[in-house]
């Protein structure tokens, strides 16, 4: 589902394509696609952990 690569002497989880992209059927294989959401998210300079709380901040807020 998810492959580890060497990338200048880090270790960084290759997300599958999204045509290939199968459900997740235990929690090691889901935390094996959040490790790569976070690690594809941090090479791009992306703080994922900030991204998640916003994310979750608009989805309770409460309606104006």
């Amino acid at each position: 589902m998810v492959e580890l690569v060497e990338t200048s002497g880090s270790r960084q989880a290759r997300l599958p394509d999204a045509e290939s992209l199968e459900p997740f059927e235990t929690e090691e294989e889901l935390g094996d696609l959040l490790l790569a959401v976070v690690g594809s998210a941090r090479a791009r300079g992306f703080d994922a952990e900030r991204a998640l709380r916003g994310a979750i901040r608009r989805q309770f807020a409460s309606p104006s």
